[in-house]
């Protein structure tokens, strides 16, 4: 039963717009055209019919409308829901993502356990023979801080210190005057210095990551060791680092006062779909590219043994992220999202509406890629390599020798034709 147009208007008026409970007696008023004391309305203690009294009392209620207020707390409800259960998806995405993970550890760890006891390292198996696959973290022996004295330095790191003051890179930390900060990660923060007059990145580690054991004093070194030899217009040139550990264990580098690569192509703005920001012509987005293709032809052309943190979820290979064994070509995977993320001018997988967590389970289990570049005939070659460079066998994948050959003659290609 529907009140009239006169009372319809005078509930509208009276910011009573969705269903609520009148009583027998309210109802009689209301069909019979009585005129209604809004006021006294509105201050009537008048249920929703969502509320459980409501489903109680059959006998003398008729739906109509309720109350803004009280559809908006509902509406609140409805958004609290959804938000919880998004957050309930996201943990169980994550939780399957480290089951997966775990259970891959396990399967590599029986594997080069074995192929060690073929090799005939019999005393290394032994150590482990009492480690079942379900094994926990908490059982393998852990290095105390205090076993490693803040003074002493591994064999390592006093041959690259020694190497550092005779070729003159080895820094005090008194001739560092550290100023802003302008990143920061898990175990290290970066400054802006200012050395013998000159602009430099400092790269502070932070003194818990030398205290946890040894082997970061090796990481340490090997860093150094590596960086003092790269000499590559795309290389960031080591100027020398500061060996006060645990405190003032410092990386020196030259410091790049220009914008970032995401700054260069997004702007300012975090991921998202709509652009802020003109795209850079074609031709620029190529070069930067080739250029960073050029630096990683560099760094694989010298065969370095290099350790280091695999990349972010977005960028990683689908091998790191199941952590399967993985070589070089995990370098042309990431290179190849970031070309096409160059080309398209979009963040990577912005099309999905996935987190970092999910978007790695997807790219491991289901093969996920971005999204290529619209078909376009100036673009064919570009998404062809694209393609070849993310294959899912890394043996499939070019070289960077290859992809620069390759974006040398795309970009001659475009050029002429712009020109003609």
């Amino acid at each position: 039963m529907i009140p009239g147009p006169h009372l319809r208007q005078q509930l509208r008026c009276a910011d009573v717009t969705v269903p609520v409970l009148f009583s027998t007696a309210m109802w009689t008023r209301l069909k019979t055209g009585q005129v209604v004391d809004l006021a006294w309305l509105k201050q009537q203690e008048i249920m929703c019919c969502a509320c459980p009294e409501a489903k109680k009392d059959k006998t003398n209620t008729l739906c109509l409308f309720t109350t803004r207020a009280c559809h908006s707390n509902n509406n609140k409800k409805v958004v609290m829901i959804a938000h919880l259960e998004r957050e309930l998806r996201r943990h169980m995405e994550i939780k399957a993502i480290y089951k997966a993970t775990l259970d891959r550890m396990q399967e590599y760890q029986r594997y080069w356990l074995h192929t060690a006891k073929e090799n005939g390292l019999s005393d290394l198996i032994s150590k482990f023979q009492q480690i079942s696959p379900r094994t926990s973290a908490d059982s393998f022996p852990k290095t105390s801080p205090m076993q490693l004295p803040a003074t002493t330095w591994n064999p390592n790191l006093a041959a690259i210190a020694d190497q550092a003051k005779q070729h003159g890179w080895y820094i005090e930390p008194n001739e560092i005057e550290l100023r802003e900060l302008v990143g920061r990660g898990s175990t290290a923060d970066i400054y802006r210095g200012m050395w013998r007059g000159l602009d430099v990145a400092v790269k502070c580690i932070n003194s818990g990551f030398f205290q946890s054991n040894r082997n970061c004093q090796t990481w340490f070194a090997q860093e150094l060791e590596t960086l003092s030899h790269q000499r590559h217009p795309f290389v960031l040139r080591l100027m020398g680092a500061c060996f006060d550990l645990p405190d003032k264990g410092w990386v020196v580098t030259e410091f790049l006062s220009r914008r970032t690569l995401k700054e260069w192509l997004h702007g300012q703005s975090e991921r998202q779909r709509q652009r802020l920001i003109p795209l850079p012509p074609l031709e620029e987005r190529i070069d930067k590219g080739l250029e960073i293709a050029q630096a990683m032809q560099y760094l694989h052309d010298q065969k370095l043994k290099m350790f280091f943190s695999p990349g972010t979820y977005v960028y990683m290979a689908p091998e790191v992220i199941r952590c399967e064994p993985y070589s070089e070509k995990v370098d042309v995977y990431s290179f190849s999202i970031i070309l096409n993320e160059l080309i398209t001018g979009q963040f990577p997988y912005i099309e999905y509406d996935y987190g970092p967590t999910k978007i790695a389970l997807k790219v491991g289990e289901t093969r996920l890629r971005p999204a290529l570049p619209e078909k376009c005939s100036q673009l064919e070659e570009l998404t062809d390599l694209i393609l070849q460079s993310w294959d899912e066998n890394p043996q499939n994948r070019p070289s960077f020798a290859t992809i620069t050959c390759s974006l040398r003659n795309i970009r001659e290609k475009i050029v002429e034709s712009v020109g003609g």
